[in-house]
């Protein structure tokens, strides 16, 4: 995860007040459909598909 300097927010999102909880992960593939958004009591959800092929290289060749 890449943080700024400590005390400056990230371009484009606010500033957080008080004690935050988050995770950044890093997913690769291909996006099946559009992303959906709903709310769940206080809460946003996202769901999406991704789409993944397994690629195996042979350590011998390199292929």
């Amino acid at each position: 995860m890449h943080r700024g300097r400590r005390g400056s927010p990230h371009a484009g999102h606010p500033a957080l007040k008080g004690p935050t909880h988050m995770n950044e992960i890093t997913i690769t593939g291909n996006l099946v459909n559009d992303p959906s958004l709903r709310k769940v009591s206080t809460q946003v959800v996202t769901n999406f598909r991704i789409a993944h092929n397994h690629r195996y290289r042979d350590q011998g060749t390199g292929d």
